[in-house]
Parts: structure tokens; sequence; C-alpha cells
């Protein structure tokens, strides 16, 4: 696992200050009915994304992202903001290839510092991949991958890259590589999963395990391997750890009979990417509050699980 990225802020909000824009959103990302997009800036009080509202006037997804990243630019109107686009980094080119989108930097984007491109980098993607039609976007720095402080290629991201909590007033940024268990293709056996994203520590790592898994596969994984585990919309509706139970509580969704997963795999891909954490030693799983129940008529989920790799397929 890769060490700890610098601490990025470690400060508390003003609890008159909530923001450039005087409403908060709790809406999904993506683009308005009205075309209304939300421009992420750095606020000036805690060194954090936070975000006003915009409409582009160009057609084109292309034209719209270059509109996008000029605002992006440009010093915003609220004296609690500013740019997250350090004062010289300028987008060159972009290209789009079907849903993936190519943004072209020079030298000068590997002059910036950890929290400084970080944020860059974040309010970049959360603001454009609000156009709906993108998939992906992928940095590009004289015309080759951009690389992290490692040497790593960063490779293709989505604002799920960038996790954070609003609500929390204490932020800092760690990034982390996550072991996953998602279903393989035929739906009878577990595949391991390694997946690298930044997120907000204020999250627990138990929720942050359970949201990745309920997220599936993303672009940058072989789908032909893996797929999602869960029924498509399951929801989370609570989580906590005690005495090194997992308790994790879903929606009726979770009992979806159309997923063609079986029952130990879905039951599996959770528990043992939970106890992927040293403090996790066993899950319980229970549905809107109910354990005593029974998930398709086959597994009993009054059950505290262990961890179980006989599942793993090579």
């Amino acid at each position: 696992m890769k060490k700890y990225l610098k601490l990025l802020v470690l400060c508390v909000l003003l609890c008159m200050i909530s923001g450039c824009s005087s409403n908060e959103s709790n809406e999904v990302m993506g683009e308005t009915e009205d075309g209304t997009f939300k421009i992420f800036y750095v606020s000036n009080e805690t060194m954090t994304l936070t975000e006003d509202e915009y409409v582009p006037k160009e057609q084109g997804t292309e034209a719209k992202v270059k509109e996008l990243y000029n605002i992006l630019s440009q010093t915003p109107q609220s004296q609690q903001c500013k740019s997250a686009i350090p004062e010289g980094i300028e987008l060159q080119n972009c290209s789009l290839n079907g849903k993936q989108l190519s943004l072209y930097f020079g030298d000068s984007y590997y002059n910036m510092d950890s929290i400084t491109e970080t944020l860059c980098r974040s309010a970049i993607v959360k603001t454009i991949m609000q156009l709906e039609e993108l998939k992906g976007i992928e940095f590009l720095v004289n015309n080759q991958p951009l690389m992290d402080k490692a040497g790593r290629t960063v490779g293709l991201m989505t604002e799920d890259d960038f996790i954070d909590n609003k609500d929390s007033e204490i932020h800092s940024y760690e990034e982390i590589k996550l072991k996953l268990y998602y279903s393989n293709a035929a739906g009878d056996g577990l595949v391991l999963v390694e997946r690298e994203l930044l997120y907000d520590t204020n999250i627990s790592r138990e929720k942050l395990i359970v949201e990745q898994l309920l997220k599936g596969i993303t672009g940058q994984e072989n789908a032909s391997l893996a797929k999602a585990s869960f029924p498509v919309n399951t929801k989370l509706l609570n989580l906590y750890v005690e005495g090194g139970v997992c308790y994790v509580n879903f929606d009726e969704n979770f009992l979806d009979k159309s997923v063609s997963v079986d029952e130990e795999i879905i039951v599996y891909s959770l528990v043992n990417s939970l106890t992927e954490i040293p403090t996790v030693t066993k899950v319980q799983i229970s549905i809107d509050g109910e354990s005593n129940r029974m998930f398709k008529e086959k597994v009993n989920l009054n059950t505290l699980f262990e961890r179980n790799l006989e599942y793993l397929k090579e």
C-alpha cells in the first residue's frame, strides 16, 4: 500500500461559511435538466473543494470541455474561493475518443506540489465529468500519461476517484489501495481486484469498501474477468463496527433475484473485502435492519460470516 499523501488540510470550517454558493446540494453529480453545471473551486478558509453553478454556452463535447476549463481557470466572483487551477497551468489541447476524454498539459503541470495538484485534478475531473457522454478522463503531460509522485501512471479517472465527505469539518486525504472481491464473469466464483484511489479519511474504510463494491467494475479494470457482485440499485443504509464485527445494513434491493451471481458469491464478495481490514474479523448482514432472514432461500443472514477464500478463482 502506498504511504499516506501529505495531509491536505487540518482545519475547522467556519460555521458561517458554506462555500461559494449559498445553496448546498446533495444531488447526484451530473448536468441538470436546465444545463446547469457545478464548478468546483477551492475555499480560501478550508483549502477544500467547494462549488458554484454555471450554464455552458457552447455546443458539442469538446467545445464545452474547453469552456468549462476556462471557467475553472478564472477567479470566481466570491472572495471566499479561488480557482483550483494555478496560474500557468494551461490546457493545451483536448481530444475525445469515444467516451474517453484526453486533456493535454505542458511541463508546468509538474511544478505543482502534491496538495495543489490533487485539488486541481479533482476540481477538473469533478467539473468536466458532469458531461453525461463521458466515461472517463485521462491527463497527459508533454503527450505522455500523467505520473504520480511515485512514478506510476495515474490512468483514466472519474469523479469517483476523488471521494470526499462534505459534512465533515476536518479533511485530510489518503491514497489507498483496496483489495476488493467481485464476482467472476460466470457468477460462481470470486475475483480479486486491486483499486487505488484518493479518499477523505473522515469516511470509514469499511464504508469506503462497501461503496466501492456497490459501484462495480470501473473502466480501468477487466470487465471480461469480473463483474459487480451486488444487485443493481442496492443501497447501503448504515454500517458500524463493534467488537471486530462489521454490521452492514442494506435496503430490500439486496434481495433482488434477477442478478446472475450465486448467493454465496454475493455474501463473500462483501465479507472477504471487509475482512481485508485487520480490525474486522466477522460480518453481519441485515436487510432494512433485520438479520433474521433468508437470502434467496439459500443463505441464512442471521450469521456472523467469517473470511472464506475457497470461492476465489485464480
